[in-house]
């Protein structure tokens, strides 16, 4: 997803919104183009680094659409990345979203 935010959170939950790309850049460098998006999945991590490392404690799948709500989670600062996929690949991890649960 080209952008993160977060809105509407409750204690123990996050709801995450974003923007799909409609142009996918796999890990290899090679293009994914020409298939929609099948799925994001918000990933939630305890650290920055294990967010851009692709480690996780929490995740959500927004399947086609661009939100998603997590729920059970534990209070503190946690760190939002996503990934999307279609039928030619996974996306790289988007940018690191820092979010505290109450």
């Amino acid at each position: 997803p080209s952008m993160l935010e977060t809105s509407g959170s409750l204690a123990g939950q996050m709801t995450v919104l974003f923007f799909k790309a409609s142009f996918l850049q796999g890990y290899s460098n090679d293009p994914i183009t020409d298939a929609p998006i099948t799925s994001t999945v918000v990933r939630v991590s305890s650290t920055w680094d294990n967010a851009e490392a692709g480690s996780f404690t929490y995740s959500g799948n927004a399947g086609t659409n661009e939100t998603v709500t997590i729920a059970g989670i534990a209070a503190g600062t946690w760190y939002v990345t996503a990934v999307s996929t279609n039928a030619n690949g996974t996306s790289d991890i988007s940018h690191v979203l820092t979010v505290v649960v109450t």
